[in-house]
């Protein structure tokens, strides 16, 4: 029994170390930010309204605090909450239960669900790419630019959690845990439906033939829009109201394929390259997007048909939607990525992306705090 606790210890220290060093690194950041900016008579406060604690939960993080406390509404001329799927605000109103604050709910939920995103993605790059290259991989995805998110009242640590969970389980066997974990992922975000395809491939390269028990994560996966979607029904009269939302008020769903041309037609005109602040953040959050698809198609061996597809299809989805402006989270939680990374590159490449992306993260999580144009 020693032996087995002694194992276990030294297999969660790596990625238990990154939560502490990585979460501690942003809130400092973040907290000199606040402190540097927010008016002394703010800073005073002694509630959570004081700035070191509500500048945090910005964005989304309203959205996801009003369907906590006041539960979905509709309105087809206007941005409304239907656009956000129910599994995470349905975690944040269990801990609320518990904890008499919903901003101080999601921020336990969100924090919980990375510290055990950490060890599940950590765990399985250890047993794919082994120790070395997991520990890399685990601390590129640590410090991922836009990591901050993972903290707040955001989903993507609760979609992290879920993606790898599936991924794991299903790479055992235990078909009841994927299914599970599936479908609290896409309950998490729509996007979870690019672990469907992956978790019915082999893990190797053998013939395609799904096993009943694969079909059935797929049912359950299936399920969890459909039930959303009969719900909005019954409540508003439009089963694809997340949809049809998206579309009419949170932007064209196509903006990428005239955006990307567009970046690209000014590059070679003799003004040059024209961009506003939200402009430079767009192409940003594309062109990270666009990096995790190539480092995907580079990786594609290493990675195996399982984990290749799911990190192609999380690409494609948003890189296809009106997601897409959103894409610098969306990249944050693509996992396989930074394994790969992690198990390609040389030591000294992946030290020197670490510095980057460390110093990337403190600039975005202190533009983030300070009310900047961060999603």
């Amino acid at each position: 029994m020693g032996k087995v606790s002694l194992v276990w210890t030294r297999a969660l220290r790596v990625p238990l170390s990154l939560f502490v060093v990585s979460r501690l690194f942003v809130l400092l950041v973040g907290e000199v930010a606040i402190l540097a900016t927010a008016p002394p008579g703010e800073l005073a406060r002694t509630d959570l309204h004081n700035p070191l604690f509500v500048w945090w939960q910005r964005g989304d993080a309203g959205w996801y605090t009003e369907i906590v406390e006041q539960g979905y509404r509709y309105d087809h001329a206007q941005q409304s909450s239907v656009a956000f799927f129910p599994g995470y605000p349905a975690a944040v109103w269990l801990v609320r239960l518990l904890v008499p604050h919903t901003t101080l709910a999601g921020s336990l939920v969100s924090n919980a669900a990375l510290l055990g995103a950490r060890c599940a993605v950590y765990a399985r790059g250890r047993a794919r790419f082994g120790a070395p290259a997991a520990g890399w991989g685990a601390a590129l995805l640590a410090f991922q630019p836009f990591g901050f998110y993972f903290s707040v009242t955001y989903s993507e640590s609760l979609f992290l959690l879920a993606a790898a969970l599936a991924v794991w389980a299903a790479e055992r066997g235990r078909w009841h845990w994927a299914a599970a974990a599936a479908a609290l992922a896409i309950a998490t975000r729509l996007v979870g439906v690019a672990l469907l395809p992956a978790l019915v491939l082999p893990p190797g390269a053998q013939w395609l033939r799904p096993t009943p028990r694969q079909l059935a994560v797929i049912a359950a996966g299936a399920l969890v829009p459909m039930a959303f979607a009969a719900y909005l029904w019954l409540r508003f009269g439009d089963g694809l109201a997340f949809a049809t939302n998206n579309v009419a008020t949170w932007g064209d769903p196509w903006h990428v394929l005239a955006l990307v041309p567009d970046r690209m037609a000014q590059l070679v005109s003799p003004q040059g390259l024209r961009l506003t602040e939200y402009g430079a953040l767009m192409s940003l959050n594309i062109a990270t997007l666009l990096a995790c698809l190539a480092i995907t198609l580079w990786c594609w061996r290493l990675l195996g048909p399982r984990l290749g597809v799911f990190a192609a299809l999380a690409a494609l989805i948003p890189l296809a939607t009106t997601l897409s402006f959103a894409s610098g989270r969306y990249a944050a939680v693509i996992f396989p990525v930074y394994l790969a990374l992690g198990a390609r590159l040389p030591g000294a490449a992946n030290g020197t992306l670490l510095l980057v992306f460390a110093a990337a993260l403190a600039a975005f999580t202190a533009r983030y705090v300070t009310g900047g144009l961060i999603w």
